[in-house]
């Protein structure tokens, strides 16, 4: 036994990363002095003191061990930050019993790799950010082409018009992309709830703005035939409008882009204990069963003949479920084959202003 002992301590001490082993009553039975420089503590205060107490001050650590020891989860990840140092730390457990199994706790420095990835973040929430007001100028320039705000001259051709178009379908497709983009990055590092502004306002005003924005791209007569309003609108929310509204936009989008060109959308607002309720009912072609799982997901699209022949990046209803859940809110959907699709949204409410 001591053979294999002295072959463990060898083994742990010659890796690039500090281990400390824990048995069953939280006393440590091996490490490495790796751990021990990486955790800023000496062995002497080690070998004198509960294992707990040493990690005193590391309450995620603690948390983490608790969790594993308890049997609620085998494995934790926390991070640390010692002497300037971020820390990534794994809490793994050896057998299935609760309480009476071993512990290994596995200490990297995760510094550089926490510098890169902070550099990396704000590299690409920069240019996110850049790129929005050239393609702005890009997209509001052509459509004064278009428009004839800008005399383009006698010799104007019928090709060169569409050409503009074309330039102009595609800068939109790329400034709608560039946002999708924006909110991804926004909601995935945490900093989508920060720039949250929560206020009171009514149901309906985001709905018929989301509406009004939308006929922008799809026609203003096409909205506004397709899609009705029941219940009470005027029921008060507390929450994000702009976020409110790109929510909408987005579920009313899919919605008549999903049905056929003249099939009716229906929009219907209720009120529930401490909550207001939206659903957006279509009866368009529907989601197939396996494919529910996924429809909040990144990038889905389901592939059938409408997605294949409408513009969409697959983020829309990340995004969507995203900010409603962040504005304390939830999202879910019912839905058929050939039977149409429900989403149904809920906000809190709150009393008139």
């Amino acid at each position: 036994m001591d053979e294999i002992k002295n072959d463990l301590e060898r083994f742990i001490e010659r890796l690039p990363l500090g281990v400390i082993v824990l048995n069953a009553d939280m006393q440590i039975t091996a490490c490495n002095d790796l751990s021990m420089k990486l955790l800023a503590v000496d062995v002497e205060s080690l070998l004198n003191t509960a294992f707990m107490d040493v990690i005193e001050d590391f309450n995620a650590l603690k948390d983490g061990i608790r969790q594993v020891r308890s049997g609620q989860s085998q494995q934790q990840h926390v991070l640390l930050t010692v002497a300037e140092k971020t820390l990534s730390c794994t809490v793994i457990k050896a057998g299935d019993g609760a309480d009476g199994a071993e512990m290994t706790v596995l200490i990297e420095d995760a510094t550089s790799l926490n510098k890169i990835e902070r550099m990396k973040r704000e590299f690409i929430g920069m240019l996110l950010h850049k790129i929005r007001s050239p393609l702005a100028t890009m997209k509001t320039s052509l459509s004064m082409l278009q428009g004839g705000a800008a005399d383009l001259g006698p010799g104007c051709s019928v090709e060169t018009k569409e050409v503009l178009g074309m330039c102009y379908e595609e800068v939109n497709r790329l400034s709608l992309l560039i946002n999708d983009m924006r909110d991804l990055f926004l909601i995935e590092t945490g900093l989508a709830e920060k720039e949250l502004e929560p206020e009171s306002f009514t149901i309906g005003s985001a709905l018929s703005r989301a509406a009004h924005d939308l006929g922008k791209s799809l026609s203003l007569k096409t909205v506004t035939t397709r899609v009705s309003f029941a219940g009470n609108p005027e029921l008060f929310v507390r929450a994000d409008f702009d976020k409110t509204k790109k929510v909408f936009s987005i579920l009313l989008k899919n919605a008549l882009q999903y049905s056929a060109p003249d099939a009716p959308v229906e929009v219907i607002c209720a009120s529930a204990p401490g909550y207001v309720n939206i659903q957006v009912k279509d009866s368009g072609i529907g989601i197939a069963e396996k494919m529910a799982g996924f429809v909040f997901s990144k990038y889905f699209r389901e592939d059938n003949s409408m997605t294949r022949n409408s513009a969409g990046n697959g983020l829309g209803l990340f995004i969507a479920k995203s900010y409603i859940e962040l504005m304390k809110g939830s999202m879910y959907f019912e839905s058929a084959p050939g039977a149409g699709t429900r989403f149904n949204v809920s906000l809190p409410l709150t009393e008139r202003p």
